[in-house]
């Protein structure tokens, strides 16, 4: 499974943990191999990276998501995203408590 690293970095800093924490909570996850994939230098086996996504309960799709998608945000949820969408303003007036991000 390819993920985006830059995805990666920011859940882990979510959920507040270094590369150390979160190494040291993934089976066969070393905080070297772990620091090379956030610099976009090494690759991840794909059972790592789903233990990784489980570990951070994040949506798998939210780890796809690429600089340029618009994502769309509800109560604090990915729900989907967008990397061509041209009429944002009519979609951001659906509620209060939703929000676009651009990566």
């Amino acid at each position: 499974m390819e993920i985006n690293y830059r995805q990666l970095i920011f859940a882990r800093e979510y959920r507040q943990l270094s590369q150390t924490e979160l190494a040291s909570k993934i089976n066969g996850l070393s905080q070297s191999n772990l620091s090379k994939f956030e610099k976009g230098l090494g690759s991840l086996s794909d059972e790592i990276v789903y233990r990784i996504i489980r570990f951070l309960n994040f949506p798998e799709e939210f780890f796809s998501i690429k600089k340029g998608d618009y994502v769309y945000q509800i109560l604090g949820k990915v729900v989907l995203y967008y990397s061509e969408f041209k009429d944002v303003k009519n979609i951001i007036s659906v509620s209060q408590t939703s929000r676009f991000f651009f990566l």
